[in-house]
């Protein structure tokens, strides 16, 4: 009885209240927890629009905060979402044609440039060909981070802007991440992530995989350690036993940034049920402490 009040309590609040929608530095505010400023998502009342009260909602600095508090609720762990059990039954896909569109103006693509600095141009396109790099006009020079499942059907984008000299975010005057199904204008989107580059794990199934955090890692990590499939959460909250179902039977190797080492080993102990994963601690035994405070990651310089 207590377990069927829990699923029809989820699902009222899921009904009622959701994280604000980023509309710009605006829909940003400060987080109660760590007291950064931009970065904390309040929850706002699906049915009137409004916020409700100030204390309630995610600070997007998963790792250094990891705030998060619900609606009626105490604080709780940051990779705990309101519908965790609740997947959709229905799961909804970009348009293929709008995928196949992105694929091209390279030239304009700023982290394309970024590659063809670090690599070369023909090593470069051919990371941009295996990890289906697309092209966005929503900023100019963006990039789109194709999430392509294990049977290629394309979930979403994450559509990214970064400097094409240093590689780095974009972060002023606001941090540049968008999604593609957004942009869709369909507030029905049945969503349900993957990890991107899943896409890539059945073309060589004896691979091992490496799993990092950010899409530009994986990528990178992809040219400099070939011997691993890599693939990439792109936050926190995606590295679960869900997403980690489709590697069942395969050898994992979590590679967390330096200042989300703890986190990551509380998450690989609750998959280890799902999948074997092994997490490295190669940085976190090497790094000085500068590094460690910088939160860097395997493929930084």
């Amino acid at each position: 009885v207590y377990r069927d009040w829990q699923l029809s309590f989820s699902l009222t609040l899921q009904n009622m209240y959701t994280l604000e929608p980023y509309k710009g530095p605006a829909t940003r505010h400060s987080c109660p927890g760590c007291g950064k400023e931009k970065v904390f998502s309040r929850y706002i009342d699906k049915r009137t629009g409004k916020y409700i009260l100030t204390d309630l909602g995610r600070c997007n600095r998963e790792i250094s905060c990891g705030y998060h508090k619900l609606p009626k609720s105490g604080l709780v762990d940051s990779s705990i979402r309101i519908n965790t059990r609740l997947s959709l039954a229905k799961i909804d896909f970009i348009p293929l044609n709008q995928f196949q569109r992105s694929l091209k103006a390279y030239e304009t693509n700023h982290f394309i440039s970024f590659l063809i600095c670090q690599f070369g141009k023909e090593a470069a396109m051919s990371l941009v060909i295996k990890y289906c790099i697309g092209t966005s006009r929503h900023w100019a020079g963006a990039t789109i981070f194709w999430q392509l499942d294990h049977n290629q059907n394309v979930r979403t984008g994450k559509i990214m802007l970064y400097d094409p000299f240093t590689g780095k975010r974009v972060k002023n005057p606001h941090n540049h991440i968008h999604w593609v199904h957004k942009l869709l204008k369909k507030p029905e989107y049945a969503l349900k992530q993957c990890l991107f580059g899943c896409h890539l794990i059945n073309e060589s199934p004896c691979k091992p995989i490496g799993i990092v955090e950010s899409e530009k890692t994986a990528i990178i990590a992809s040219a400099l350690l070939p011997e691993l499939t890599w693939l990439a959460t792109g936050g926190l909250n995606n590295l679960n036993a869900e997403n980690l179902e489709v590697l069942k039977n395969r050898k994992v190797f979590l590679f967390p940034d330096l200042n989300g080492f703890e986190k990551w080993i509380l998450k690989a102990q609750s998959l280890q049920k799902v999948v074997s994963v092994i997490v490295s601690d190669f940085l976190e035994k090497n790094a000085k402490q500068s590094e460690k405070d910088l939160g860097l990651d395997i493929c930084s310089r």
